[in-house]
């Protein structure tokens, strides 16, 4: 259970992210095509 359910924020977080890979994919694209126009 705590190994699913780690206590670091950070790690809830980035469990999250590797849920929805294609989402987190296509906003660091998005981020970094905004970074890169400015």
């Amino acid at each position: 259970m705590e190994k699913n359910y780690p206590r670091c924020p950070a790690e809830n977080f980035r469990l999250h992210i590797s849920k929805t890979k294609k989402n987190s994919l296509w906003i660091i694209i998005h981020m970094h095509c905004m970074r890169a126009v400015i």
